[in-house]
């Protein structure tokens, strides 16, 4: 049973093809945020992106949508639908409680039938007890939480009534998480994560043993002001799978470059983001290969109000392909918004 990713890492996938999977995630999530924070503010309610391919060096006429937003009066968002050609490509709908916990998730296919449908289940407490997954109308799968002793929480996945797996994780007083470990359906440890931290509350360290062995050990480094300097993941053995670095301007404090390097340690891939003055978003974002010769580029224009007014995406020679362009309703723009 496919379970659904978070509303933001489904919005950084459509918003950020071709950047791989982790920054499109990081960064266009972070700047969804934002994007949510002026929308709220300004009444919007629902809003579309489409896309215009670029013919003789302008963009065409000819746009074709490829998403709808629609929120509700809390703002959560109620409807996320797809496009593909211009034609309806499927759509998740939301559903929330009077505290906007979400209650349903339904995923529809192209022909707008329900696919895949999650229901979240709230004890009196207001905790998440139960999640059931539902394929074409069958429960498959179901997680249980259980909350025990001394902070930890256990969850049970079922399928849908015989135990598949399970998991307890354990938290410290500051409710970080130091140790997860999965036990099959015969208590047996199929494997164990364990988390350390330095004495500023960062993670240092992340350890994931597979039947007894360390698998992949993850290790964070920090600069002085907090800021994450580097990401190195290894081999339980202590050979190198991959590591990303990270520098911040030193303006605003906010991320500028960020580099992985493969298992040889050669850099294949870096992002430079350049930012605008007014509210710290990104107006461009540059994408360099092995060797740092330039893959790609986004480029990144805002009304005066600070919404996305168009995204324009060039290729290595820096030569526009394709636009996407937002538009909200009710439309908040104004004559003055127009830049």
């Amino acid at each position: 049973m496919k379970k659904f990713l978070s509303f933001f890492a489904f919005v950084s996938i459509v918003l950020a093809l071709p950047f791989n999977f982790v920054f499109a995630q990081k960064y266009f999530g972070e700047r969804e945020k934002v994007q949510i924070k002026y929308r709220k503010e300004l009444g919007v309610k629902k809003y579309s992106l489409t896309v215009y391919p670029y013919e003789y060096g302008v963009p065409s006429n000819r746009g074709q949508k490829i998403r709808e937003i629609s929120y509700d009066d809390n703002y959560n968002v109620i409807s996320s639908i797809l496009f593909d050609d211009g034609e309806f490509d499927g759509k998740i709908t939301y559903k929330y409680n009077e505290s906007n916990d979400t209650l349903e998730i339904k995923k529809y296919n192209d022909d707008n039938e329900l696919e895949d449908k999650t229901v979240f289940v709230y004890g009196k407490d207001g905790k998440l007890k139960e999640k059931k997954y539902f394929h074409y109308g069958k429960l498959e799968n179901r997680d249980v939480y259980s909350y025990l002793p001394g902070g930890k929480v256990e969850i049970k996945s079922l399928a849908p009534e015989e135990l598949d797996y399970r998991i307890v994780y354990e938290y410290d007083d500051a409710g970080r998480e130091l140790v997860w470990t999965k036990y099959d359906d015969e208590n047996n440890i199929l494997s164990k994560s364990q988390c350390k931290y330095d004495r500023d509350g960062r993670k240092t360290d992340s350890i994931v043993y597979w039947k007894g062995d360390p698998e992949t050990v993850v290790k964070w480094k920090y600069y002085d002001d907090g800021k994450l300097k580097e990401k190195g993941v290894f081999e339980g053995d202590g050979a190198l799978v991959e590591r990303t670095t990270f520098e911040y301007d030193e303006e605003n404090g906010l991320l500028s470059k960020e580099k992985k390097y493969d298992d040889q340690n050669v850099m294949v891939e870096e992002y430079e983001i350049i930012y605008r003055d007014e509210d710290k978003q990104a107006k461009q974002i540059n994408r360099y290969g092995e060797g740092e010769f330039l893959q790609d580029i986004w480029r990144f224009e805002y009304y005066g109000n600070g919404l996305l007014k168009q995204e324009i995406y060039l290729n290595s020679l820096e030569v526009p392909k394709f636009l996407r362009k937002y538009e909200y309703e009710p439309n908040p723009i104004k004559d003055e918004d127009e830049e």
